[in-house]
Protein backbone atom coordinates (compact mmCIF):
# COMPACT_ATOMS: atom_id res chain seq x y z
CA UNK A 1 0.00 0.00 0.00
CA UNK A 2 1.35 3.43 -0.92
CA UNK A 3 1.48 6.12 1.81
CA UNK A 4 1.69 9.64 0.41
CA UNK A 5 3.62 12.55 1.85
CA UNK A 6 1.09 15.08 3.15
CA UNK A 7 3.72 17.83 3.18
CA UNK A 8 4.07 17.56 -0.59
CA UNK A 9 0.37 17.24 -1.38
CA UNK A 10 -2.01 20.09 -2.15
CA UNK A 11 -5.77 19.98 -1.66
CA UNK A 12 -5.75 18.50 1.83
CA UNK A 13 -7.62 20.09 4.73
CA UNK A 14 -9.99 19.48 7.61
CA UNK A 15 -13.11 19.94 5.48
CA UNK A 16 -11.63 18.26 2.39
CA UNK A 17 -9.56 15.24 3.38
CA UNK A 18 -10.64 15.24 7.04
CA UNK A 19 -7.20 16.10 8.45
CA UNK A 20 -4.49 18.72 8.29
CA UNK A 21 -1.22 19.75 9.89
CA UNK A 22 -1.03 23.09 11.72
CA UNK A 23 1.73 24.99 13.47
CA UNK A 24 1.14 24.96 17.22
CA UNK A 25 3.57 25.25 20.11
CA UNK A 26 2.48 24.17 23.57
CA UNK A 27 3.57 25.95 26.73
CA UNK A 28 4.30 22.48 28.13
CA UNK A 29 7.73 21.53 26.92
CA UNK A 30 8.64 18.27 28.64
CA UNK A 31 7.32 14.77 29.23
CA UNK A 32 6.88 15.33 32.99
CA UNK A 33 4.49 18.25 32.41
CA UNK A 34 2.40 16.30 29.92
CA UNK A 35 2.35 13.38 32.38
CA UNK A 36 0.60 15.54 34.99
CA UNK A 37 -3.12 15.38 34.17
CA UNK A 38 -3.93 18.49 36.21
CA UNK A 39 -1.32 20.58 34.41
CA UNK A 40 -2.56 19.31 31.04
CA UNK A 41 -6.15 20.25 31.92
CA UNK A 42 -5.16 23.67 33.24
CA UNK A 43 -2.77 24.65 30.44
CA UNK A 44 -3.00 22.38 27.42
CA UNK A 45 -6.80 22.20 27.32
CA UNK A 46 -7.02 25.99 27.22
CA UNK A 47 -4.40 26.36 24.49
CA UNK A 48 -6.01 23.70 22.32
CA UNK A 49 -9.45 25.27 22.84
CA UNK A 50 -8.13 28.57 21.50
CA UNK A 51 -6.46 26.83 18.54
CA UNK A 52 -9.62 24.91 17.59
CA UNK A 53 -11.81 28.00 17.86
CA UNK A 54 -9.41 29.93 15.66
CA UNK A 55 -9.21 27.17 13.08
CA UNK A 56 -12.89 26.22 12.89
CA UNK A 57 -14.77 29.36 13.89
CA UNK A 58 -16.67 27.33 16.48
CA UNK A 59 -18.25 29.41 19.23
CA UNK A 60 -17.68 26.76 21.88
CA UNK A 61 -15.14 23.96 22.26
CA UNK A 62 -15.41 21.24 24.90
CA UNK A 63 -12.28 19.15 25.48
CA UNK A 64 -13.59 15.93 26.99
CA UNK A 65 -10.48 13.79 27.44
CA UNK A 66 -6.83 13.27 26.60
CA UNK A 67 -4.54 10.28 26.16
CA UNK A 68 -0.81 10.02 26.70
CA UNK A 69 0.92 7.42 24.53
CA UNK A 70 4.36 5.84 24.57
CA UNK A 71 5.35 3.29 21.93
CA UNK A 72 7.40 1.41 24.55
CA UNK A 73 4.72 1.43 27.28
CA UNK A 74 4.24 -1.94 29.05
CA UNK A 75 0.73 -3.48 28.89
CA UNK A 76 -1.77 -2.65 31.61
CA UNK A 77 -0.81 0.95 32.36
CA UNK A 78 -4.06 2.86 32.01
CA UNK A 79 -2.47 6.32 32.18
CA UNK A 80 0.16 5.51 29.57
CA UNK A 81 -0.88 3.63 26.44
CA UNK A 82 0.87 2.38 23.39
CA UNK A 83 -0.46 3.52 19.99
CA UNK A 84 -3.64 1.80 18.75
CA UNK A 85 -2.47 -0.73 16.16
CA UNK A 86 -5.55 -0.90 13.94
CA UNK A 87 -7.40 1.28 11.47
CA UNK A 88 -10.12 3.09 13.39
CA UNK A 89 -12.15 6.23 14.00
CA UNK A 90 -12.97 7.23 17.59
CA UNK A 91 -16.67 8.05 17.10
CA UNK A 92 -19.58 6.95 14.95
CA UNK A 93 -22.59 8.80 13.56
CA UNK A 94 -24.51 7.52 16.59
CA UNK A 95 -21.99 8.02 19.37
CA UNK A 96 -20.75 11.52 18.50
CA UNK A 97 -24.06 13.26 19.38
CA UNK A 98 -24.11 11.18 22.58
CA UNK A 99 -20.84 12.90 23.53
CA UNK A 100 -22.55 16.29 23.41
CA UNK A 101 -25.33 15.02 25.67
CA UNK A 102 -22.73 13.55 28.02
CA UNK A 103 -20.73 16.75 28.47
CA UNK A 104 -23.37 19.52 28.34
CA UNK A 105 -26.56 20.23 30.30
CA UNK A 106 -29.60 18.65 28.59
CA UNK A 107 -31.19 21.86 27.29
CA UNK A 108 -27.94 23.32 26.05
CA UNK A 109 -27.05 20.02 24.36
CA UNK A 110 -30.39 19.95 22.55
CA UNK A 111 -29.88 23.54 21.40
CA UNK A 112 -26.29 23.02 20.27
CA UNK A 113 -27.20 19.85 18.36
CA UNK A 114 -29.54 21.88 16.16
CA UNK A 115 -26.40 23.33 14.57
CA UNK A 116 -23.27 22.00 13.04
CA UNK A 117 -20.78 20.43 15.39
CA UNK A 118 -17.73 18.27 14.99
CA UNK A 119 -15.49 16.05 17.09
CA UNK A 120 -11.85 16.77 16.37
CA UNK A 121 -8.72 15.05 17.68
CA UNK A 122 -5.65 17.21 18.31
CA UNK A 123 -2.53 15.02 18.04
CA UNK A 124 1.03 16.11 18.76
CA UNK A 125 4.45 14.64 19.41
CA UNK A 126 6.20 15.15 22.74
CA UNK A 127 9.94 15.63 23.09
CA UNK A 128 11.07 15.16 19.51
CA UNK A 129 10.11 14.48 15.92
CA UNK A 130 7.95 11.42 15.30
CA UNK A 131 10.09 8.56 13.96
CA UNK A 132 8.27 5.53 15.33
CA UNK A 133 4.59 4.50 15.13
CA UNK A 134 4.10 7.28 12.61
CA UNK A 135 0.50 8.43 12.24
CA UNK A 136 -1.17 7.57 8.93
CA UNK A 137 -4.53 9.12 8.03
CA UNK A 138 -6.99 8.27 5.26
CA UNK A 139 -8.46 10.82 2.87
CA UNK A 140 -12.16 11.11 3.74
CA UNK A 141 -13.02 11.43 0.05
CA UNK A 142 -11.91 7.82 -0.50
CA UNK A 143 -13.98 6.34 2.34
CA UNK A 144 -17.37 4.85 1.47
CA UNK A 145 -20.26 4.12 3.89
CA UNK A 146 -19.85 0.37 3.36
CA UNK A 147 -16.27 0.63 4.69
CA UNK A 148 -17.49 1.55 8.18
CA UNK A 149 -17.83 -1.19 10.81
CA UNK A 150 -19.32 0.04 14.13
CA UNK A 151 -18.07 -1.62 17.31
CA UNK A 152 -18.71 -1.03 21.02
CA UNK A 153 -16.08 0.58 23.21
CA UNK A 154 -16.92 -0.35 26.80
CA UNK A 155 -15.76 1.70 29.80
CA UNK A 156 -16.68 1.03 33.45
CA UNK A 157 -19.29 3.81 33.39
CA UNK A 158 -19.83 4.47 29.68
CA UNK A 159 -20.33 2.50 26.49
CA UNK A 160 -19.21 4.31 23.38
CA UNK A 161 -19.01 3.26 19.77
CA UNK A 162 -16.14 3.49 17.31
CA UNK A 163 -15.61 2.57 13.67
CA UNK A 164 -13.32 -0.11 12.38
CA UNK A 165 -12.75 -0.11 8.63
CA UNK A 166 -13.00 -2.72 5.93
CA UNK A 167 -10.08 -2.67 3.52
CA UNK A 168 -10.63 -0.90 0.24
CA UNK A 169 -8.12 -0.42 -2.59
CA UNK A 170 -9.69 3.03 -3.06
CA UNK A 171 -8.41 4.30 0.29
CA UNK A 172 -5.69 6.89 -0.07
CA UNK A 173 -3.36 7.25 2.90
CA UNK A 174 -1.10 10.12 3.98
CA UNK A 175 1.44 10.91 6.66
CA UNK A 176 3.45 13.95 7.74
CA UNK A 177 7.10 12.88 7.98
CA UNK A 178 9.23 14.22 10.84
CA UNK A 179 6.29 15.84 12.63
CA UNK A 180 7.75 18.06 15.35
CA UNK A 181 6.42 19.10 18.78
CA UNK A 182 5.76 22.54 17.26
CA UNK A 183 3.13 20.98 14.97
CA UNK A 184 -0.20 19.27 15.53
CA UNK A 185 -2.34 17.05 13.34
CA UNK A 186 -6.07 17.77 13.39
CA UNK A 187 -8.25 14.71 12.72
CA UNK A 188 -11.94 15.09 11.98
CA UNK A 189 -13.58 12.27 13.91
CA UNK A 190 -17.15 13.34 13.18
CA UNK A 191 -18.96 16.22 11.47
CA UNK A 192 -22.73 16.68 11.51
CA UNK A 193 -22.70 18.63 8.22
CA UNK A 194 -23.99 16.64 5.25
CA UNK A 195 -23.16 19.11 2.48
CA UNK A 196 -20.33 17.10 0.94
CA UNK A 197 -17.51 18.16 3.26
CA UNK A 198 -15.41 15.54 5.03
CA UNK A 199 -17.35 13.90 7.85
CA UNK A 200 -14.65 11.62 9.28
CA UNK A 201 -11.27 10.09 8.65
CA UNK A 202 -9.49 6.84 9.53
CA UNK A 203 -6.18 6.65 11.37
CA UNK A 204 -3.51 4.06 12.05
CA UNK A 205 0.11 4.17 13.28
CA UNK A 206 2.73 2.97 10.82
CA UNK A 207 5.32 0.46 12.05
CA UNK A 208 8.77 1.99 12.24
CA UNK A 209 11.27 0.96 14.92
CA UNK A 210 13.88 3.71 14.74
CA UNK A 211 13.14 5.13 18.19
CA UNK A 212 10.32 5.47 20.74
CA UNK A 213 7.33 7.67 20.02
CA UNK A 214 5.70 9.75 22.72
CA UNK A 215 2.55 11.65 21.91
CA UNK A 216 -0.47 13.36 23.39
CA UNK A 217 -3.98 13.22 21.95
CA UNK A 218 -6.80 15.58 22.99
CA UNK A 219 -10.37 14.88 21.97
CA UNK A 220 -12.79 17.76 21.75
CA UNK A 221 -16.20 18.75 20.42
CA UNK A 222 -16.28 21.97 18.39
CA UNK A 223 -19.77 23.42 18.68
CA UNK A 224 -21.25 26.30 16.72
CA UNK A 225 -24.42 28.33 16.47
CA UNK A 226 -23.42 29.42 13.01
CA UNK A 227 -25.61 30.82 10.22
CA UNK A 228 -26.66 27.37 9.06
CA UNK A 229 -28.09 24.16 10.42
CA UNK A 230 -26.81 20.70 9.61
CA UNK A 231 -26.88 20.17 5.85
CA UNK A 232 -26.52 23.77 4.71
CA UNK A 233 -23.70 24.26 2.21
CA UNK A 234 -21.89 27.04 4.08
CA UNK A 235 -18.22 26.84 4.94
CA UNK A 236 -17.46 26.68 8.64
CA UNK A 237 -14.81 29.37 8.28
CA UNK A 238 -17.54 31.81 7.15
CA UNK A 239 -18.89 31.91 10.70
CA UNK A 240 -16.02 34.11 11.83
CA UNK A 241 -15.20 36.09 14.94
CA UNK A 242 -18.01 38.66 14.52
CA UNK A 243 -20.80 36.12 14.87
CA UNK A 244 -18.97 34.37 17.70
CA UNK A 245 -18.86 37.72 19.52
CA UNK A 246 -22.60 38.19 18.91
CA UNK A 247 -23.38 34.81 20.41
CA UNK A 248 -21.13 35.38 23.42
CA UNK A 249 -22.79 38.75 24.06
CA UNK A 250 -26.22 37.21 23.88
CA UNK A 251 -25.39 34.37 26.24
CA UNK A 252 -23.84 36.80 28.70
CA UNK A 253 -27.16 38.70 28.91
CA UNK A 254 -28.86 35.60 30.23
CA UNK A 255 -25.99 34.42 32.40
CA UNK A 256 -24.63 31.80 30.02
CA UNK A 257 -26.03 29.04 27.85
CA UNK A 258 -28.09 27.48 30.63
CA UNK A 259 -29.98 30.71 31.33
CA UNK A 260 -30.45 31.33 27.61
CA UNK A 261 -31.93 27.86 27.11
CA UNK A 262 -34.20 28.29 30.12
CA UNK A 263 -35.73 31.65 29.09
CA UNK A 264 -35.27 32.19 25.37
CA UNK A 265 -35.38 28.81 23.63
CA UNK A 266 -38.93 28.00 24.85
CA UNK A 267 -40.12 31.22 23.19
CA UNK A 268 -38.23 31.40 19.92
CA UNK A 269 -37.65 27.69 19.36
CA UNK A 270 -34.44 25.68 19.39
CA UNK A 271 -33.84 25.97 15.64
CA UNK A 272 -33.22 29.75 15.55
CA UNK A 273 -30.26 30.86 13.47
CA UNK A 274 -27.81 33.66 14.13
CA UNK A 275 -30.03 36.10 12.27
CA UNK A 276 -32.50 35.68 15.13
CA UNK A 277 -29.75 35.88 17.72
CA UNK A 278 -28.49 39.14 16.26
CA UNK A 279 -31.98 40.69 16.31
CA UNK A 280 -32.42 39.64 19.91
CA UNK A 281 -29.16 41.29 20.93
CA UNK A 282 -30.02 44.47 19.04
CA UNK A 283 -33.49 44.80 20.54
CA UNK A 284 -33.03 43.21 23.95
CA UNK A 285 -34.43 46.20 25.88
CA UNK A 286 -37.59 46.24 23.77
CA UNK A 287 -38.17 42.52 23.57
CA UNK A 288 -41.33 41.01 24.95
CA UNK A 289 -39.61 37.83 26.01
CA UNK A 290 -40.29 36.99 29.67
CA UNK A 291 -37.65 37.30 32.41
CA UNK A 292 -35.16 39.19 30.23
CA UNK A 293 -32.77 41.47 32.13
CA UNK A 294 -32.74 45.07 30.89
Amino acid sequence: MTIYDGRRTTGLGLDRSGFELIAHKSSLGDWESFSDAEIVKAVDYQEVTVALKRRTGASKVVIFDHTLRDSTAPPGRAALREPVRRVHDDQTFRSAPDRVHKHLPPKEAAWRLQRRFAVINFWRSIGGRVQRALLAVCDARTIKPDDLIPSDLVYPDWTGETYAFAFSPLHRWYWYPQQSPREATLLKIYDSATDGQARLTAQQPLTCRIRRRRSRLLRGAALSCGPWSSGDAVSWSWYGSRLVAIEESLLAIWGGAEGFCETVIPVIGSACLDRDLYLLVASVKDTSLPNVPS
